[in-house]
């Protein structure tokens, strides 16, 4: 078997429509880093069907992995088929019975045709929840953090998405708290970077986050050959939009603006984002409200990839979505 395995793999997580894209693409900008453009979100499925500890010595085995995942978004979106994976090259990485071989194989060998002996990595924002495990997976790996204002980022995913605002911040609030726990008590290469840092003076954040990496920082690096972004204010843009924020003001009614605040406090706070209300207490959503956000977003969310993609693709995308969201 010809594949090293490398070191130090990079993961981006951070909520939806939070910068992470962005990031990512400056990342694959620099020749030693390769993130595929799909997010891969089958890692916490696979892991807990086949275990911490794989087998993968039976031909059954390697058979199941592989139809598992071509149904996969990642392979539906990289246009991976199961005469991709059927060969002896990843059957020998299969016998490895390593996640590690196993994953950075489908993330750079068999989808990276462009660079060589990169840090290979991976962009997938709902492995914010699953940090304990990726962690556990990959233990030297190298986690950046994105998080923006709960406000914006709500706002953005509704337009994008029609997503519930308040169930965007009620998410906000859970998943930075948990990686905050998280990391509390685990030595992880982990580092936390804000949205709005990034766009208002972008050349001194990421000189702290590629020296984090152990890379090189240009300043070629936050211009684009191709757009970035298919969705919200940066749609179309091939560079960085440093005014990209504060649009909660124009979106959210004072109302809104209240109750995503009392949702998200005190992390709000303790991140230094201003406060248009004085609020002394968290407020969670009660069970008939998250529920009811939930059947809405679950909706909102199918018709978007139908509406997307038509009847049929948009059904078996949904169908990888649902065997990914675990």
């Amino acid at each position: 078997m010809a594949l090293k395995l490398c070191k130090s793999p990079i993961f981006i997580i951070g909520l939806p429509r939070s910068g992470t894209k962005l990031f990512r693409e400056i990342l694959n900008n620099h020749d030693r880093v390769f993130i595929p453009k799909a997010e891969s979100l089958f890692i916490p499925f696979l892991v807990k069907k086949y275990g911490i500890n794989p087998n993968f010595d039976s031909h059954n085995n390697k058979i199941s992995l592989k139809k598992d995942l071509v149904r996969s978004v990642y392979c539906i979106n990289m246009s991976v088929s199961f005469d991709d994976l059927n060969n002896k090259e990843f059957d020998d990485i299969l016998n490895t019975n390593s996640w590690q071989y196993i994953f950075q194989y489908l993330f750079d060998n068999l989808v990276n045709k462009s660079k060589k002996n990169v840090i290979f990595g991976d962009k997938t924002p709902s492995y914010i929840y699953h940090l304990p495990l990726l962690f556990r997976v990959f233990p030297n790996a190298k986690f950046l953090h994105i998080i923006r204002d709960p406000r914006d980022q709500a706002v953005s995913a509704k337009k994008a998405w029609n997503k519930s605002v308040y169930l965007s911040a009620s998410n906000w609030y859970k998943s930075i708290m948990s990686v905050k726990n998280f990391v509390a008590v685990n030595n992880i290469n982990y580092i936390e970077l804000k949205y709005e840092d990034l766009i208002i003076n972008p050349k001194l954040l990421l000189n702290k986050i590629f020296s984090f990496l152990d890379l090189e920082f240009n300043e070629n690096l936050i211009t684009f050959d191709e757009t970035v972004e298919n969705l919200g204010e940066a749609k179309g843009l091939k560079s960085i939009k440093n005014n990209n924020f504060n649009k909660f003001r124009k979106n959210l009614s004072s109302h809104e603006i209240k109750k995503i605040e009392s949702l998200t406090f005190p992390i709000i706070n303790s991140l230094r984002y201003s406060l248009d209300n004085k609020i002394d207490k968290n407020y969670k959503l009660n069970k008939l409200e998250l529920f009811a956000y939930k059947v809405h977003d679950f909706i909102t969310n199918c018709l978007f990839h139908i509406k997307d993609k038509g009847l049929l693709k948009g059904l078996v995308y949904l169908r990888g979505l649902n065997q990914s969201n675990i």
